[in-house]
């Protein structure tokens, strides 16, 4: 979910296939029943539908971070962006001309050609590798993720055969590794980034392009003490609000579904969000679980990624965060942890 993902992406799904255009009609996976969890998710590519895979690495300390993003459709890409602990930064785009990807029970397999650059996710979504050798980009070694949290769907968990997949009626979106512990052994041009931390890898797809369909989102996603968290807060052009909330606690779901509240701070903000806003300084998440208890959690940290994308007084644009959240059941003891979280939007664009 960076700001290489706003170009549109295109590429046809088979169980084994390489990515290309077609003029023939192109759907969406929308229930689980139809494909691997981690697969692909798109047959019949157009040039506003997109598919792509997000991988993530979060130091325990919150001060280096890297997130890999494979793409693939009209420019097919892997994009790798990084954050050292003394504050520099890495960040490339590496162009190639497809992909070969396989379903491996719900997990899946893939390569991207002549990139060096790679994935495989386990059949039981317990453990995935991210794989990048390639000199001429200045990137050598890999990341490994060992899943502590069971992988869901906007409101089902991975193994309920017919849970939706769409978060809105126009984007899918499947969480394969909500929170796991990662090892990252990495040289970029010439520089080490080593370090062991919180890992998270997800996926989103759809046949619209998002500027179209989507006015503005907050997703992240923390591990809390035991607890692992995700939200994510759409709201659509059409001004209708969706949402997911996951908070799990050794492997056991407290919390799944339309059950979140997040909500901007600052001085200038709103929500719903409005055009000549400020970037929020801090977020408020608040979860319902299962039985009706109440969980608490707020983020704050530091920029790292801003993209303005036009439209009037920066009305369209994309931010992230790293930091800290802090929380948990309403009346009882808080704990805090690494998180990652982002705002994209598009509050100025002619549907």
């Amino acid at each position: 979910m960076k700001k290489m993902l706003l170009l549109t992406v295109v590429f046809v799904l088979l169980t084994t296939t390489s990515a290309q255009t077609t003029t023939e009609v192109t759907t969406m996976q929308t229930v689980a029943s139809q494909g691997a969890l981690d697969g692909s998710k798109i047959q019949n590519a157009n040039s506003t539908s997109f598919d792509w895979w997000y991988f993530e690495a979060l130091s325990d300390d919150s001060k280096s971070f890297i997130t890999v993003v494979f793409n693939l459709g009209s420019e097919n890409f892997v994009n790798i962006d990084a954050l050292f602990a003394d504050g520099s930064q890495f960040t490339t785009t590496i162009y190639t001309e497809g992909a070969i990807i396989e379903n491996l029970g719900q997990g899946s397999y893939g390569n991207f050609k002549n990139s060096g650059c790679s994935w495989i996710t386990s059949p039981d979504l317990r453990s995935s590798s991210v794989n990048l050798q390639n000199s001429t980009a200045g990137v050598e070694g890999a990341l490994r993720f060992t899943s502590v949290a069971p992988a869901h769907y906007p409101s089902d968990l991975w193994n309920v055969v017919d849970a939706s997949e769409l978060i809105s009626p126009s984007l899918g979106w499947a969480n394969a590794i909500p929170n796991a512990q990662v090892s990252v052994d990495l040289k970029l041009n010439g520089t080490y980034l080593k370090f062991h931390g919180v890992g998270y890898h997800d996926k989103n797809w759809g046949v619209t392009a998002l500027p179209s369909s989507s006015r503005s989102w907050y997703w992240g996603h923390a591990s809390v003490g035991q607890m692992s968290l995700v939200w994510f807060y759409f709201l659509g052009q059409d001004m209708q609000t969706y949402t997911s909330g996951y908070l799990s606690e050794g492997g056991r779901i407290l919390a799944l579904g339309d059950n979140v509240v997040v909500r901007p701070n600052g001085p200038n903000t709103s929500y719903p969000p409005l055009i000549g806003g400020s970037v929020p300084t801090s977020f408020s998440i608040h979860i319902k679980d299962k039985n009706g208890e109440k969980y608490r959690f707020e983020a704050s940290g530091n920029v790292t990624s801003t993209l303005d994308m036009g439209g009037t007084q920066n009305a369209n644009g994309y931010t992230r965060w790293i930091g800290r959240v802090i929380g948990g059941l309403d009346g009882g003891r808080n704990f805090s942890g690494p998180a990652a979280w982002e705002w994209m939007h598009f509050l100025d664009y002619s549907v």
